[in-house]
């Protein structure tokens, strides 16, 4: 009797803590949808816990894992308002392990809606020197992007070029989306100089 009052009194407090924020949501113990990089084809979903799926203790060159990745990171989790109705959103950067060099992100951008993440956008960025991912984060209700390369946008050709893996590209581009019509446009690309890793 009293192990079921204790479960009684405690079910309430456990309903309770609804998310109410984007950053209520446990993005390193969460589940995501199919890799737009590729990585990981084998698996409809990845779900990561404490950061990670897999493990790269078992690697073996030539070896195509079960998942068809060796691991999967977290990386960093950036919020800001990218859809401008002036709540946070969430994007989510995670880096699978498929056993080489090539070092490809995949971004995933959510929002809250009904208490529970909403996927509104997910992509892959290039490798390196070729549209790898240097910085992403919201700025005046919009998504900005910045990739290594010039005129390297999301959507556009990232491998491409006279600057190729861990060379050190001249120029980054940074592109704006904006959230319109249930999607995200790109609004502008800008071309700057690279001043390094």
């Amino acid at each position: 009797m009293l192990l079921l009052l204790l479960i009684l009194a405690m079910a309430p407090a456990a309903q309770s803590s609804s998310v109410r924020s984007i950053r209520d949501v446990d993005f390193k113990n969460f589940a995501y949808p199919t890799l737009p990089t590729g990585k990981c084809s084998k698996m409809r979903t990845v779900r990561v816990r404490d950061g990670k799926y897999g493990s790269l203790d078992n690697f073996s060159p030539r070896v195509v894992p079960r998942g068809g990745c060796w691991q999967v990171s977290v990386g960093p989790v950036i919020y800001g308002d990218v859809t401008g109705d002036g709540q946070e959103d969430a994007m989510v950067v995670l880096y699978a392990e498929a056993g080489g060099t090539e070092s490809s992100n995949d971004v995933f951008v959510y929002t809250l809606k009904r208490n529970r993440p909403v996927l509104l956008w997910k992509f892959a960025t290039g490798d390196r020197a070729e549209g790898g991912l240097l910085k992403l984060y919201a700025q005046n209700g919009k998504l900005v992007v910045e990739l290594a390369g010039q005129n390297r946008f999301i959507g556009g050709n990232l491998y491409s070029g006279d600057c190729t893996g861990a060379c050190q590209p001249p120029f980054l581009t940074r592109s704006t989306y904006q959230w319109t019509r249930g999607a995200f446009h790109r609004r502008r690309l800008e071309n700057l100089a690279f001043t390094g890793w």
